[in-house]
């Protein structure tokens, strides 16, 4: 499966899309044999249960987009290119109603700032007496800048812009971010050596001094798995790996294990079974003698 999984990804090109579609028509997933149910325990019927879904999914994957002729294709492009005309429409429509409200009650929003910023900037003068209010410009959290900004940046630094981040805390994509800006940086400057003077360098912040020992590891485990098999977008290097360096930890801290749960659910929504399991193994460490101030429930906002 995996195998099929990286030859179709290999066939993705654009000048070769023929030879793509006949890939994925001619699917057929190999047979593994069977185990008797006495053999089977929970993660061979969890992997019998993924295998076959992926199974479907590549099926119907193939059924949706290889089994259409070119007279459906033009058709369904036709229909989008209307679809598509009538939606820009709409939204210059939008647009210039809201610039207009926004005129009659002398106001300007985030992303106005930002606009008109780079406008007043592209002007050398303006931006030159910008440059001149700032000895340095320290900015955090620059995995979460957007092209925009990065530009507003650029325009009012010399040489003294310090930018700090972390590729795997950016969560902001979906409001304009850019990781890739900062990952572009970092990859075009030098290891910093205090005994060059350079006006670009890289410094790794790997020291990690919050979180026990069990989590760095699970961390710089995970991470390297995900960065390392996205085909190169994000230079990932031994260096951002997080160190273990918390002071007065307590060593049996150091003995406790990380776990995944996979939580099998019947429910519409799944997230009734998971909260029902997170009260469970709550009563279960307090049974034992942790303290409820000690437990802490994270969640994605």
């Amino acid at each position: 499966d995996l195998e099929y999984v990286k030859g179709r990804k290999d066939r993705v090109i654009p000048d070769n899309i023929a030879s793509y579609i006949e890939y994925m028509s001619e699917y057929t997933p190999i047979s593994l044999g069977s185990l008797s149910k006495n053999l089977k325990d929970e993660y061979i019927v969890y992997f019998d249960k993924f295998r076959g879904e992926f199974k479907k999914k590549i099926t119907d994957f193939g059924n949706t987009f290889t089994s259409k002729v070119d007279t459906d294709y033009k058709g369904a492009i036709a229909k989008a290119k209307s679809f598509c005309l009538i939606l820009h429409m709409f939204m210059k429509d939008l647009e210039n109603e809201y610039l207009e409200r926004k005129r009659e009650l002398a106001l300007l929003d985030f992303a106005d700032l930002e606009r008109f910023a780079v406008i007043l900037l592209k002007n050398e003068s303006i931006a030159n007496s910008v440059k001149k209010r700032f000895k340095r410009i320290y900015i955090d959290e620059y995995q979460d800048i957007s092209p925009l900004q990065d530009e507003i940046f650029k325009r009012i630094s010399t040489d003294n812009r310090f930018m700090v981040g972390d590729i795997k805390q950016s969560i902001y994509r979906f409001r304009g971010a850019a990781p890739d800006l900062f990952s572009e940086y970092r990859s075009s400057f030098e290891d910093h050596d205090p005994k060059l003077s350079k006006t670009s360098a890289r410094i790794f912040l790997s020291e990690n001094f919050r979180c026990d020992k069990n989590v760095i590891d699970f961390s710089n485990m995970v991470f390297e798995k995900l960065f390392n098999n996205n085909s190169g977008r994000v230079e990932y290097r031994k260096e951002d790996a997080l160190v273990f360096s918390k002071v007065n930890s307590d060593d049996k801290d150091h003995d406790q294990k990380t776990s995944i749960v996979l939580v099998e659910s019947s429910e519409k929504d799944p997230t009734v079974d998971e909260a029902k399991w997170v009260a469970k193994e709550i009563g279960s460490l307090m049974e034992r003698g942790i303290k409820g101030k000690d437990i802490a429930i994270i969640l994605r906002t």
